[in-house]
C-alpha cells in the first residue's frame, strides 16, 4: 500500500534521485506535498541539502 509522506521520512531513494534530478534536469523543481506545518521547515531543509549535496557527486 502507499501512503504520502514529507520529504525524508519515506522510503524514496533520495540520495539516488537527487543525483539523477541534477543530472537530467538541473533546473528542476521538488515540490513539497503531503507535509504538514510542523515538518515543513525539515522536510524543506532536507531537499535543500539533499539537492547541494547531489551538485558535488
Amino acid at each position: 500500500m502507499l501512503s504520502e509522506t514529507a520529504a525524508g521520512f519515506g522510503e524514496l531513494h533520495y540520495p539516488l534521485f537527487l543525483e539523477l534530478l541534477e543530472r537530467h534536469k538541473p533546473h528542476g523543481f521538488v515540490t513539497l506535498e503531503a507535509v504538514d506545518e510542523e515538518r515543513m521547515a525539515e522536510a524543506a531543509r532536507f531537499v535543500r541539502e539533499g539537492r547541494a549535496a547531489a551538485r558535488t557527486r
